[in-house]
C-alpha cells in the first residue's frame, strides 16, 4: 500500500503506524511549509524509529540504521528527499513520476483515521 496525505500528519503518527505494518514495514516522511519534518520507521505493528532528521537521534534497530546509511543529515538541504529514500529502502518501494501520475487519474482517496 502507498499513502500520500496532503495537508496533513496522520501517517506520522503511532496509531497509523503500528495498524499499516502489523503484517509487515510502515515508513512516513512527513514535512510542512515551516520545514517541520517527521521521519518514522514501523515493523510488525510497532514504531522503530520517529525522530526529526538532522535534530534527533533515531533507533539502534538494524533494519532503520541501514535504511538511513550515508545521509548526511547534518547537510540540511534536500532533507525532505533523503527521508524519502530513506523511506523506500526500510518498505523496498519508492515512487515513480508514473505512479503520481496514475494517482492524479485516478483521483482516488481515502481518509485515513488517528485512531489505528
Amino acid at each position: 500500500m502507498v499513502a500520500i496525505e496532503e495537508n496533513g500528519s496522520f501517517g506520522s503518527r503511532t496509531p497509523v503506524l503500528t495498524t499499516a505494518s502489523r503484517a509487515g514495514r510502515a515508513a512516513s516522511m512527513f514535512w510542512n511549509v515551516n520545514a517541520v519534518t517527521r521521519l518514522s520507521f514501523a515493523r510488525a505493528g510497532e514504531v522503530l524509529a520517529s525522530f526529526e532528521p538532522g535534530l534527533s537521534e533515531p533507533s539502534a534497530d538494524e533494519e532503520v540504521v541501514a535504511a538511513l546509511a550515508g545521509l548526511d543529515w547534518r547537510d540540511h538541504r534536500d532533507c525532505t528527499e533523503k527521508g524519502l529514500v530513506a523511506v523506500e529502502r526500510f518498505t523496498g518501494r519508492g515512487l515513480s513520476a508514473e505512479d503520481l501520475a496514475e494517482f492524479d487519474r485516478r483521483g482516488v482517496a481515502y481518509r485515513i483515521s488517528d485512531r489505528g
